[in-house]
């Protein structure tokens, strides 16, 4: 019972906990250029599963964005990591829905 007591204190005080990959991904798209947009943040396996309060997570980005894989830093509870993000070219890709012949050459 007391256990059970103890889980629900805890789920309580995580009213804004978001994942960190959404925290990382959501302040790197704010400062992109257009076109652009964030392919994959590589978290390692220590900080991929953590919910955190955004407030708490500062995400210090390179100088310049673009297309490639820059890394950020990122830096939580007073420990500094630097994580790999991939940055695409963002566009339209057209869908076919029946299928299409090859033009003739």
């Amino acid at each position: 019972m007391i256990a059970v007591a103890a889980l629900l204190a805890v789920l309580a005080g995580r009213v804004h906990a978001d994942p960190l990959d959404a925290v990382v991904r959501d302040r790197i798209t704010r400062a992109l250029p257009p076109g652009l947009d964030v392919a994959k943040v590589y978290l390692p396996p220590a900080l991929a599963g953590l919910d955190v309060d955004p407030g708490k997570v500062a995400v210090e980005l390179p100088h310049e964005l673009r297309a490639g894989r820059p890394s950020v830093k990122l830096v939580l509870r007073g420990r500094t990591s630097y994580v790999p993000v991939a940055i695409a070219v963002a566009g339209d890709v057209g869908i076919a829905q029946r299928a299409v012949r090859a033009p003739a050459t």
